[in-house]
């Protein structure tokens, strides 16, 4: 599911630049939410992989087609 369906199915009359700005809150959140796996010590022992998620997400606002895309899966915590 896209980011624009994800919110245009909380919040159906929302203009596209809401959609646009909601996304980017949410991505904002994902990458909070893996700030752990970038410690020193790194838990997950794949911090490679976890920086390359956020890292793609930082770039899905660059997309030609944002907010008209899936976001990435997070890498399996081992």
């Amino acid at each position: 599911m896209t980011i624009y369906e994800i919110v245009k199915a909380q919040f159906p009359d929302s203009t596209d630049e809401f959609v646009a700005d909601y996304g980017r809150v949410f991505r904002n959140q994902k990458i909070a939410e893996s700030d752990w796996t970038q410690t020193v010590d790194d838990p997950t022992g794949n911090a490679s992989a976890w920086a390359t998620y956020r890292q793609q997400l930082r770039d899905l606002p660059a997309d030609p087609d944002w907010p008209n895309v899936e976001f990435p899966d997070p890498p399996e915590v081992n």
